[in-house]
């Protein structure tokens, strides 16, 4: 008896979470946007770690190589103006702490790690979370470059309720190539998933797929690079803020490497796992979110 009376009760909670979903979703629309207020300052930590493993053929047996990487970034985000279209932030990088583990070496050296921190660059920053350098330097750190991928949520032009989704397109660089049309394409879909209560807060989920096509353009002196892979995410809009509060996404990549015509060497295939999260570590709601 005491155990169909639990099994009663644990399905009352379930119909009562279903029936509360069930009535956030279509609920009335909302806004999505990025629109921090001048003078803010942002503190966020970005975290990302990389698992790369490649397989080749040495002497005609596969031999296969592991190498991981993790990285810290510390920074600031001021908020030095803001129009109808976007806003303009200075990033400043405080603090950069990086481990390689593995045979090849996939984080900056300690020279390098030095000069990154205390590093002020300019972005702008659409009211749809789409991000562009100002005055992004020629010899631009990766892990920079990386701290600005981390953000690569689109919103959505018009209002949306819970239950609603959006798609975009954009080109993610492949092997640090400044040319975008040789990098590859991310096609993704977002959903508005749930609100906080009073709304305030918004979870989006992100489901993306990665394509590069080898015969886009080559890589280097001829060689060619394809790849496939899959982004999942899930992120968090402080609506009354306008900035995030936190994102979460993996990404799994398959690439084979095809060495130039003439050349004697093997195919490579490399398997790449990202994993990045970004915190405001300081992010509140500081006042009622937007219609």
């Amino acid at each position: 008896m005491r155990s169909s009376g639990r099994r009663t009760a644990l399905a009352g909670l379930a119909l009562a979470a279903a029936v509360a979903a069930r009535a956030q979703e279509g609920g009335a629309p909302v806004t999505l946007r990025i629109s921090p207020k001048v003078g803010d300052t942002l503190h966020t930590r970005f975290e990302q770690d990389v698992v790369m493993t490649g397989v080749t053929k040495v002497h005609g047996v596969d031999t296969s190589l592991v190498s991981r990487a993790s990285l810290l970034v510390l920074a600031r985000v001021v908020v030095q103006a803001s129009d109808s279209a976007g806003c303009t932030l200075l990033v400043i990088t405080d603090s950069v702490s990086a481990l390689t583990v593995g045979e090849q070496a996939l984080t900056p050296s300690e020279s390098s790690r030095r000069a990154m921190q205390g590093r002020r660059i300019q972005l702008r920053l659409k009211r749809d979370g789409s991000a562009a350098f100002m005055d992004a330097p020629p010899n631009l750190d990766p892990e920079v470059g990386a701290l600005v991928a981390a953000m690569p949520a689109v919103l959505p032009a018009r209002a949306v309720a819970v239950g609603a989704s959006w798609e975009s397109a954009m080109a993610v660089p492949v092997d640090q190539d400044p040319d975008a049309a040789h990098g590859a394409r991310l096609r993704a879909s977002y959903r508005l998933d749930s609100l906080s209560a009073g709304g305030s807060r918004a979870y989006i989920g992100l489901r993306g797929i990665i394509t590069r096509d080898s015969a886009d353009a080559p890589v280097r002196s001829g060689a060619r690079l394809a790849s496939r892979g899959a982004v999942t995410g899930a992120l968090v809009l402080d609506r009354a803020r306008g900035w995030w509060t936190d994102s979460r996404l993996v990404i799994s990549v398959g690439s084979t490497f095809t060495p130039p015509p003439g050349s004697d060497g093997p195919p490579v295939r490399v398997k790449t796992l990202i994993t990045q999260r970004m915190r405001t570590e300081d992010a509140h709601a500081g006042g009622a979110p937007p219609d």
